[in-house]
């Protein structure tokens, strides 16, 4: 690279400049100022994002600064809220009005913290990047693309560690034993995305289903939720648990899925971007694990590297995904997803009911640590 103009061509022949100009903390007058003097300077590549909360302004440097649009590679973000596909069309028409252009060169999903397991990506990561490719196709795009994902979860699925079993959807075969609405999400999701999952698998490989968590809403036939239950409380009979979960996960609490146990310990994370503090999470499990503990996690996709690195080190340790509201909703005899009281429901239309403080002594005699929340 010899100046601030020299571009990496991206797969689709557009070119981005190899140097951006960032604005993350950039409050208002001087989000437009900075822009202003930087496009001046010779920067050429601009990046912003709606969760900055400064477009407009950007947008105003980028028209006082006097250099012709056609000239300036501009990036926004979708934020975190916006995941799907409605509202990923209207968060990205938003930005565009914010920003006072007609399309941006590059769009991308800011973080991946909706995914909370591999079995939700078409109604979250998949819808979103549909809508991405419709605003693509209509123009209003040069570029789409992804930002702050983890290579890890690539890493993971490609694993062949001792003692690391990785579980991915067993849909690829049969969905016959799903109900009506599960067995058309499914069906329409393999006739889509079949082909990509099979370039990252290793097809000499054993795969585990990572639906046992989802023991309950997907299935037609309440035997097997019976089943899957009863081989869960076998795997953790009378054994020790750590339990690192979200804040307001409260695994087992208000049912008794963990009611054969011999001890519980809760070390307690946000209950979303967990990933900010994963290198504390996995320090502290690590203090607090005893060789012959069985560590569960529930942590939405930090769970996921988290069971990988602590089988890595020797632990044993299970990402139980959804499990205890799949319980929650096997228990009320639910026909729909709704929202657990005091409980993170993130699949619900209302994600949290009533969160009071808790007043549980059980619960909080378990705790021993807080990671990047109150206690």
């Amino acid at each position: 690279m010899n100046s601030l103009t020299d571009c990496y061509k991206l797969i689709n022949g557009v070119e981005i400049p190899c140097v951006a100009f960032g604005t993350w903390k950039m409050p208002e007058r001087i989000a437009a100022e900075a822009v202003k003097c930087a496009l001046q300077t010779g920067y050429r590549h601009i990046d912003t994002a709606a969760a900055y909360q400064n477009e407009q302004f950007v947008g105003a440097g980028i028209k006082e600064s006097g250099v012709d649009r056609n000239e300036i590679f501009l990036v926004s973000k979708l934020p975190n809220d916006d995941h799907g596909y409605e509202k990923t069309i209207k968060s990205c028409e938003n930005s565009l009005k914010r920003l006072g252009v007609d399309y941006l060169d590059s769009y991308l999903i800011h973080w991946p913290v909706l995914v909370q397991n591999v079995d939700r990506l078409e109604e979250d990561l998949c819808d979103t990047w549909r809508a991405f490719e419709r605003l693509y196709n209509d123009g209003k795009l040069r570029s789409i693309g992804t930002s702050n994902f983890m290579t890890e979860h690539i890493e993971i699925i490609k694993s062949n560690s001792d003692g690391h079993i990785v579980c991915i959807p067993d849909r690829f075969s049969s969905v016959k034993e799903c109900r009506k609405d599960s067995k058309i999400y499914w069906a329409d999701f393999m006739k889509k995305y079949r082909r990509k999952w099979i370039e990252y698998l290793d097809l000499n490989k054993v795969y585990y289903d990572t639906n046992i968590s989802r023991l309950y809403y997907a299935h037609k036939d309440i035997d097997i939720t019976k089943k899957s239950i009863d081989l869960w409380k076998k795997i953790w009979d009378k054994k020790d648990l750590l339990i690192v979960e979200g804040e307001y996960t409260k695994l087992g609490v208000g049912n008794d899925l963990f009611s054969n146990v011999n001890s519980i310990r809760r070390i307690i994370c946000p209950s979303t971007n967990a990933w900010n503090y994963y290198s504390d999470i996995l320090h502290v499990v690590k203090q607090n694990a005893s060789p012959n503990m069985l560590i569960i996690a529930a942590l939405g996709p930090t769970a996921t590297i988290l069971a990988y690195d602590l089988a890595c080190s020797g632990y044993w340790a299970i990402d139980v995904g959804h499990i205890d509201i799949e319980y929650e909703w096997f228990l009320m005899g639910a026909c729909e997803k709704v929202s657990i009281e005091g409980k993170y429901t993130n699949e619900s239309n209302n994600t949290v009911v009533s969160m009071s403080s808790n007043n549980d002594s059980v619960y909080n005699s378990q705790v021993v640590f807080y990671i990047g929340v109150n206690q």
